[in-house]
């Protein structure tokens, strides 16, 4: 647990719970609230990250309002990269969530998982039976402010 001080930041939070993180040979993920995650996700994110080589960004199944079970009517999101892991090594290389997107939201994802590209990394998309995002408003979120 970090405490910081002033309004809510997840750029900047998770390049602080990241850089936490001392081994070079640790995998980290970021992923989003609101998910079901499969009892089997870590054995993918393990089996699908591969230092030096490759990130793993899964697919997840995004469900409509007012849906609430894993069978209900949604689509696979494959344009987003909100869930992503990799090695601590990597992600260090690539110098993590870029801070110029500050307060904003929307973008920072494809701009990390475009540097990884740029260095001659792989980016392994799957779908994750069982990974589910629940639907939420936009009003009100942190970066609306």
């Amino acid at each position: 647990y970090i405490a910081v001080e002033g309004r809510f930041n997840k750029v900047y939070g998770q390049n602080l719970a990241i850089d936490s993180v001392m081994n070079p040979n640790d995998i980290i993920f970021t992923c989003d609230l609101h998910l079901d995650i499969p009892v089997n996700m870590v054995d993918s994110i393990r089996k699908h990250t591969v230092k030096g080589l490759a990130i793993f960004a899964p697919f997840l199944r995004r469900l409509e309002c007012g849906v609430v079970t894993k069978n209900g009517t949604g689509f696979w999101e494959i344009v987003g990269y909100g869930l992503v892991s990799m090695y601590k090594h990597d992600w260090t290389l690539v110098g993590g969530m870029n801070m110029a997107y500050g307060m904003k939201w929307g973008g920072e994802d494809w701009e990390l998982v475009d540097r990884v590209l740029r260095i001659g990394y792989h980016v392994y998309r799957l779908r994750i039976p069982g990974l589910v995002h629940y639907y939420h408003p936009r009003e009100g979120a942190w970066y609306m402010d």
